[in-house]
């Protein structure tokens, strides 16, 4: 039987840095979610293997290297909430399992919070400091968030429904439910002078090519690093790389797919190069700092690997 194949390691041609207060923001993420989050969890979280501190205090610190410490914090406390919201919604098996955190989040981002737990409150915060640099920093936090939430609720429900989709349907949607394009948003909550070059760039072509082909490249990583053969039932609905295998027909092995998957990633990062460099003729630090968030994610999912991901060595 077809399952043994090799998953190399991405690495991007991004720049990568980590925060040098990467520990502080850990420290408090960790705090913060042992003390304010924990109500959030469900029986469709898996705390032990879900990492989640990790998932704020270093994945901000992977993508936002340059932030200012109270910026970065309250960004990792974010992740964090919205990590353990996705996990639910990944994990649910009915529409109203995914509706209802979809439902909640989407209320937090327009400001209906009243009949939401605290644990949501880190939410308000980040939209409270996006608020306070501009109303355009707030408008693209929010419209990000909010497109990611339309995606991913089309997605799990067509999973669901075990709707066919091509590799191209898949991977557009991919691109949006990643949030490559939110986290760049993201970026623009980190310091008061990014928030500003973000205003002159945001409207621009190459800032919204960039970011749905960062979250193409993310969403193909994240699939590549979880194919297994096995859930091919559930998978064939939720996965470039079962998808992929699909398409090409009884020939194609696995190695065949992990290699085309592969190479795909490395197409999205040329012509997201493209991209940055038109963005840095005018904003090189705008431009510098979309270069780390997306070279930091992709690094991030590689520390994830026999975490939240497969194991590496396990790939059959």
């Amino acid at each position: 039987m077809d399952t043994e194949f090799i998953v190399p390691t991405i690495a991007s041609r991004f720049p990568l840095r980590l925060h040098r207060h990467h520990q502080e923001i850990l420290d408090d993420s960790t705090h913060y979610y042992q003390t304010r989050l924990t109500p959030l969890l469900t029986g469709k979280n898996d705390p032990p293997n879900a990492w989640y501190p990790h998932c704020g205090g270093d994945y901000a610190s992977f993508t936002h290297p340059n932030s200012l410490i109270p910026n970065a914090k309250a960004i990792a406390r974010y992740y964090m909430i919205w990590v353990i919201l996705d996990d639910i919604v990944d994990n649910s098996t009915t529409p109203q399992e995914i509706h209802t955190p979809l439902d909640q989040l989407t209320d937090a981002v327009q400001g209906k919070t009243d009949h939401l737990p605290s644990a949501f409150q880190g939410i308000t915060d980040l939209r409270n400091l996006a608020r306070s640099y501009s109303p355009q920093t707030l408008n693209l936090f929010d419209t990000t968030i909010l497109k990611w939430i339309d995606v991913t609720r089309e997605m799990r429900v067509a999973e669901i429904n075990r709707e066919t989709v091509s590799c191209n349907q898949y991977m557009n949607r991919r691109g949006y439910n990643a949030a490559m394009p939110h986290i760049f948003a993201c970026v623009a909550c980190t310091s008061p002078q990014l928030a500003c070059e973000f205003e002159a760039i945001t409207g621009t072509l190459a800032y919204q090519e960039a970011g749905h082909l960062s979250g193409k490249a993310i969403g193909a990583t994240m699939d590549l690093y979880s194919i297994v053969p096995k859930h091919a039932e559930v998978s064939d609905h939720s996965n470039v790389g079962h998808i992929m295998k699909r398409d090409l027909g009884p020939e194609a092995t696995w190695q065949d797919v992990v290699d085309t998957v592969t190479a795909h990633i490395h197409s999205y990062e040329d012509d997201i190069a493209r991209h940055f460099a038109t963005i840095a003729q005018t904003h090189p630090l705008a431009a510098r700092a979309l270069e780390e968030a997306h070279g930091g994610s992709i690094m991030w999912l590689h520390c994830l690997r026999g975490r939240r991901y497969r194991d590496p060595d396990v790939n059959s």
